[in-house]
């Protein structure tokens, strides 16, 4: 939520930036171009909503299609236990500026692709098969999350920041006006000493004059070293104090109002009213009380923020958009996932040999509001073996199709995602054709079910039940597995 705070703050020194970057500090900065700035940044909070989103997601949904690396013990109490590797196909993009906003949107087919790797082992860990193979997504849900985030993030928050400009547009020149005469004044003292310029005897001179002006900020100790090489150029020129010494004032000046109130409104913003407006230099209370009123009338008059939005505060539209951003992860951890694949075994001894071909699907029903993790999951898969696990018979080529369908409850998040999931669903298996073994049912039900816990950071442990209720039997799987997002 921190981001999404600094992100409204940030267009203010955006604009006075672009004023310094046109050389003219005393005219606005054009609409247009502070739009596409403010939007360049809300495009950047959005992939990073949609990273976070994919992040929330529940334990099975990453089973169906990993978000960017996912390793995995698999049965690791039997004698088949295996190591399993999930690259996203988006791990695989070199370029380092592969999150920028031009080329996320671009590579989106690349993170519905993930390639499938995995070693299998006895009870010795002798190594017994080898699998590869590959899932696809066909489901666009980066589109559909993005559509979301656009218009319950992004579009208030850009409604905001031509708010936010609008007051500093209004305090700036009265600052400027009670505050840039006094900088200028012992600029001039320091001139008129013929002395070079020592920058920390200066910053605490200009303190002096007015107490608590000069922090730490980025923009403001720039442009106050930027200020004080012009003037100190000059005392070595012998030359009259320039007009660009009265420019380079004035842009320090405008960066110490654009930080001091950025400072002061994310403070605010932070305590959601707790703490009161108020700036640690430069503004008055009464100062402080005016643009506090003129920002909640500009949200109040505004149509869209006021009438759809139904806010009529400041503080009204930032808690709007702190629930409406975390209803949006929500939303995207729950989109749906509907995937093809294909997974080679290569076995030996009593390993099969086989070849998958696989849809899996996944949807978290609800709409943009709701708070729950539960998914719809279902898959279908057709398995061809080309061994004899007892090693008799070679090359029979069984054939089975199975059809699963079931639930995944989130037993227990922290506001932000899903921590233990419970997981039930029936499973049917059916042998093709003359592919069943002589003696054995062609068809077969089962009941699955698995409980899984996240533990710190982001891995998952996982214990599986299968039980055939015709034979009475029950197996036990475990797994430990993690994903890096």
């Amino acid at each position: 939520m921190k981001k999404i705070l600094l992100c409204a703050i940030g267009t203010l020194l955006t604009i006075v930036s672009m004023a310094q970057e046109r050389g003219n500090i005393n005219a606005p900065a054009k609409a247009d171009s502070t739009s596409q700035n403010i939007l360049k940044q809300y495009k950047d909070q959005r992939n990073a909503a949609m990273i976070s989103g994919h992040i929330t997601s529940t334990g099975t949904l990453q089973d169906v299609l990993t978000n960017y690396l996912q390793i995995a013990a698999k049965n690791i109490t039997t004698n088949e236990n295996g190591l399993q590797l999930k690259l996203n196909w988006f791990a695989l993009n070199s370029n380092p500026h592969k999150y920028d906003n031009t080329k996320f949107d671009s590579t989106s087919w690349q993170r519905n692709g993930e390639l499938v790797g995995s070693i299998g082992a006895d009870k010795d860990f002798s190594v017994k098969s080898f699998q590869i193979g590959a899932n696809y997504n066909v489901l666009k849900r980066n589109d559909v999350a993005r559509a979301k985030i656009d218009s319950l993030y992004v579009k208030p928050f850009y409604h905001e920041s031509m708010i936010l400009s609008e007051a500093l547009g209004r305090i700036l020149p009265i600052v400027q006006q009670r505050v840039e005469p006094q900088i200028l004044s012992y600029l001039q003292s320091l001139y008129s000493s013929g002395n070079s310029v020592d920058t920390a005897k200066a910053k605490a001179a200009i303190n002096n004059r007015v107490p608590g002006l000069i922090y730490d900020g980025r923009l403001n100790q720039q442009a106050l070293n930027i200020l004080l090489s012009q003037v100190d150029a000059e005392i070595k020129m012998k030359s009259p104090l320039s007009e660009s010494v009265r420019k380079a004032d004035s842009i320090f000046v405008r960066a110490l109002i654009s930080e001091t109130i950025g400072a002061g409104l994310n403070e605010y913003f932070g305590s959601y009213g707790k703490s009161p407006l108020k700036f640690r230099a430069l503004v008055t209370d009464d100062e402080t009380i005016s643009l506090g009123q003129f920002i909640n009338a500009r949200v109040a008059e505004n149509p869209y923020l006021h009438d759809t939005l139904r806010v009529s505060t400041l503080l009204e539209l930032n808690k709007k958009i702190f629930d409406d951003y975390n209803s949006v992860l929500h939303y995207i951890g729950r989109q749906p996932l509907a995937t093809f694949g294909y997974l080679y075994t290569h076995g030996s001894g009593n390993i099969l040999s086989s070849h998958v071909t696989s849809f899996n699907f996944v949807y978290g029903p609800g709409g943009i509001n709701s708070k729950g993790y539960g998914q719809i999951t279902a898959s279908l898969s057709d398995t061809l073996s080309s061994n004899d696990r007892t090693g008799a018979i070679r090359n029979f080529k069984r054939n089975i199709i199975a059809l699963k369908a079931g639930y995944n409850w989130s037993l227990l998040s922290d506001g932000t995602k899903s921590l233990v999931e419970f997981n039930a669903l029936a499973e049917l298996d059916r042998a093709t054709g003359s592919s069943y073994i002589a003696g054995q049912d062609k068809s077969r039900f089962y009941f699955n079910s698995s409980l899984r816990g996240r533990l710190p950071s982001s891995p998952w442990l996982k214990l599986s039940l299968k039980w055939d209720p015709k034979g009475g039997n029950v197996f036990g799987l475990f797994d430990f597995t993690y994903n890096l997002d």
